[in-house]
């Protein structure tokens, strides 16, 4: 789902859609996905089934990386990419996950 041009409605859309099912890896790099788009994804029961998670180059600030971290839905990924974390952040990224800075 790379570059397509999806926003946070889309992402609402695509977790209901889903329901309780999630695939183990989404990719949504070069999108439009806001904070309010990485709440959605955080907020997603069925994503405690997702284990890898690309959302680089979209418009998350580090308000949406934090939601994403902070996240018991998402606390069983091996592997977060995104773009827009603040150091703090981008440090708990770094001690969680082996590769976090995948560029695309």
């Amino acid at each position: 789902l790379d570059a397509n041009n999806l926003g946070t409605t889309a992402v609402r859309e695509l977790v209901r859609g889903f329901k309780g099912w999630c695939p183990p890896i989404l990719w949504l790099t070069h999108n439009r996905i806001s904070d309010a788009g990485a709440a959605a994804l955080a907020k997603w029961k069925a994503a405690a089934g997702l284990r890898v998670l690309h959302l680089k180059h979209n418009a998350m600030t580090d308000s949406g990386v934090r939601a994403l971290l902070d996240s018991p839905n998402l606390a069983n990924l091996d592997g977060l990419s995104v773009t827009g974390a603040g150091d703090e952040s981008e440090a708990r990224m770094k001690a969680r996950f082996r590769h976090h800075d995948i560029d695309y």
